[in-house]
């Protein structure tokens, strides 16, 4: 039963993704071809800019962060 419902969970999670087609590598302004090290050094001058302690107060901050390390991961371990 519980891996049913992670399996639900799982194609849930991947069929939000292809739905809202959100690009990544726009967010992180990295090229697609791009290597694993830029695509790392770009996450973390992003999350330094956005990172919501700098940003106190700021939901759009906060979301930018977000998004940063959602696609940095999803990029990285796609």
């Amino acid at each position: 039963m519980l891996r049913y419902i992670l399996g639900l969970l799982i194609w849930a999670a991947f069929a939000i993704i292809v739905v809202c087609e959100v690009d990544y590598y726009e967010i992180l302004a990295v090229d697609r071809q791009a290597s694993d090290k830029d695509i790392k050094r770009q996450y973390r001058k992003l999350s330094k800019q956005w990172h919501p302690d700098k940003n106190r107060g700021d939901e759009t901050a906060h979301d930018k962060f977000v998004q940063v390390s959602e696609g940095t991961f999803l990029v990285v371990f796609n």
